[in-house]
C-alpha cells in the first residue's frame, strides 16, 4: 500500500514544523505517556494537519519503505506509518515478518529514498548487516526495536544505518533530513 503527500507550500510546510518541534519537545521533557497515549496524540496531530490544511515537510517527498525482520505484531512500524503521514512522507509498507531477499528485491526494484526495519532479537541483526550490504548505497537505512536500546553508542559508532528508538528520535531525524532534503531551496 503507498501513502502519497501532498503538495509543499512554504506556510504549510513550516505550521507542520512547528507542531512536530513542539510535539518532540514535549516528548523531551518526559511528557511521552504510553505507546497508545503518543498514537493517539499522533492522530491528533494529523486530525489538525487535515483541518489546517498543511502540507508535509518535504517539497519533494522521500519514499520510506518499511518492513520488519522478526516482529509479528509491528506496533513500532504502525507508529512510524503515522507520524511519517503527518510529515508527509511517501510509505510504501511491506509488512511483517519479511525476509531479507524480499527486503533486498523490493528495495532494488521501488528505489525507495529510506529504509526503515524493525529488529526484535540479537540473533536477526546480523541479518540488518547483510540487507544493507545488498541494498543500493544510496537507500539511507533507519532501525528501531528492542534490540538496540541496550547497545551503546560505541556498538553502533561504526553501522551503517541509525537507530532511532523512540518517536522522538524519528521525528528529529524527520525535521533534520527536511532541512536538507530537496527542499527546493
Amino acid at each position: 500500500m503507498i501513502e502519497s503527500s501532498e503538495t509543499v507550500s512554504s506556510a504549510g510546510s513550516t505550521n507542520i514544523r512547528i507542531l512536530l518541534a513542539e510535539y518532540v519537545e514535549k516528548l523531551r521533557n518526559g511528557d511521552s505517556g504510553s505507546w497508545g497515549e503518543i498514537y493517539q496524540a499522533g492522530e491528533e496531530l494529523l486530525d489538525k494537519k487535515r483541518i489546517q490544511r498543511m502540507t508535509g515537510l518535504f517539497k519533494t517527498p522521500p519514499r520510506l519503505m518499511t518492513a520488519t525482520i522478526d516482529d509479528s505484531i509491528g506496533q513500532g512500524l504502525r507508529m512510524i506509518h503515522l507520524f511519517s503521514r503527518i510529515a508527509g512522507l511517501e510509505t510504501i509498507q511491506l509488512g511483517l515478518m519479511q525476509t531479507p531477499e524480499t527486503i533486498i528485491s523490493e528495495c532494488k526494484r521501488r528505489k525507495p529514498d529510506l529504509l526503515g526495519l524493525t529488529v526484535l532479537q540479537f540473533d536477526t541483526e546480523d541479518l540488518l548487516d547483510d540487507i544493507i550490504a545488498d541494498i543500493p548505497n544510496e537507500i539511507q537505512v533507519i532501525a528501531g526495536g528492542p534490540v538496540f536500546k541496550n547497545m551503546s553508542p560505541d556498538m553502533l559508532k561504526d553501522k551503517k544505518y541509525r537507530v532511532l528508538n523512540h518517536v522522538s528520535d524519528y521525528l528529529d531525524y524527520l525535521l533534520e533530513l527536511s532541512a536538507s532534503y530537496r527542499t527546493g531551496a
